[in-house]
């Protein structure tokens, strides 16, 4: 597997929420059921460019991406993920080690970057902070700001199962999607929600690439409206989804990308 280059690495719509897909995560016994409806904006837009649902139930976490139609089975004691197409019907397993490495190469190589937004990736530092009255959390710098309005996760449990699902899609992304940011900024977001035991119902990211006085900073923003009562299309989903698991049919991951334009 290549790397892209790294021109490529700059933000894209899919650095706020959930890749599109369905994750489905193996999680402690003790996890909650859960719903988040998810939605992103582009500045200067009315209407989501991307609309996504994710359910947790009996400990397993799935992702429904509208557009498009696609699933993404995670079981970390498979240590893989499987990745769906509902279109096409077909399958495609990922190694979490794979996953990993391919991160990490992406970040060698943006630390040798001429660009200062892509090398900023490979080791951000933000000024973090904080305003409990509004729940308010601002991670800053130069190329990349974070503005989340937040909200208090009802148990620690549901803030840490939150942190664990966004860290590792945060990851997948990168190989899912030559041309999204590198993980690690978001990685830090992550980690400043679990700390306060808060998830994001809000988030909006500003951009500068500060090549040249005519470039102007880029602004997406995600909602994520978060509900704690499944409903029975909610768990029929869920079923459907794991028959999908079972029945497609098996490629390799470079078809399944490259049939399905990635």
């Amino acid at each position: 597997m290549s790397c892209p280059d790294l021109r490529s690495l700059l933000p894209t719509l899919c650095c706020l929420i959930p890749l599109a897909g369905v994750v489905v995560l193996a999680l402690p016994a003790a996890a909650e059921d859960f719903r988040i409806d998810n939605k992103v904006y582009v500045e200067g837009r009315k209407e989501p460019v991307s609309s996504s649902t994710t359910i947790f139930h009996d400990g397993v976490l799935f992702d429904f991406m509208q557009q498009p139609e696609e699933i993404t089975i995670f079981n970390e004691a498979g240590k893989r993920f499987v990745l769906l197409d509902v279109r096409r019907k077909v399958s495609a397993e990922l190694p979490l080690a794979a996953v990993t490495d391919f991160a990490d190469r992406l970040r060698q190589r943006a630390e040798k970057s001429d660009e200062p937004l892509v090398k900023f990736q490979a080791d951000p530092k933000f000024d973090e902070k904080f305003d409990p009255s509004t729940g308010d959390l601002t991670l800053s710098s130069p190329w990349m700001t974070y503005r989340i309005k937040t909200q208090n996760a009802e148990t620690r449990e549901l803030a840490a199962q939150y942190r664990k699902v966004s860290d590792w899609l945060a990851r997948l992304n990168t190989v899912l999607n030559p041309g999204s940011r590198l993980p690690a900024p978001r990685l830090l977001v992550n980690e400043a929600l679990a700390k306060r035991d808060l998830t994001a119902r809000e988030v909006r990211l500003t951009t500068t690439a500060k090549k040249a006085p005519s470039s102007k900073d880029t602004a997406v923003r995600s909602e994520h409206r978060l509900s704690q009562q499944l409903t029975a299309a909610d768990l029929a989903r869920v079923k459907q989804a794991q028959q999908y698991a079972t029945d497609f049919r098996p490629v390799g991951f470079d078809e399944y990308r490259k049939a399905g334009g990635r």
